[in-house]
């Protein structure tokens, strides 16, 4: 956890069932969020990704992520974007 600091994007792997599909397949989703409080063996982070209905989690939820299962980090500063609201939690 030593690498992370507040407002570094993460991402992680969800998986869920899919209700409305008659064999209730198990699909999965990358989901990026927004770190905002870090503890000695979690973090809690923001979710920015929109998610599909059927996933039980939305867009500006906040979750509650082990080290183990964030796949990627990025400073949010180095990332290019046309402009401050293309992070901004809505």
């Amino acid at each position: 956890m030593n690498y992370l600091k507040l407002n570094d994007m993460i991402t992680v792997k969800a998986f869920y069932i899919q209700e409305s599909d008659p064999q209730k397949m198990l699909n999965d989703s990358y989901i990026e969020l927004l770190v905002n409080e870090i503890g000695a063996d979690t973090v809690q982070a923001i979710i920015l990704t929109p998610l599909p209905s059927e996933v039980p989690l939305k867009r500006g939820d906040v979750l509650q992520i082990q080290e183990e299962e964030i796949l990627y980090s990025v400073r949010l500063k180095d990332v290019p974007r046309s402009s401050r609201d293309d992070t901004k939690v809505h």
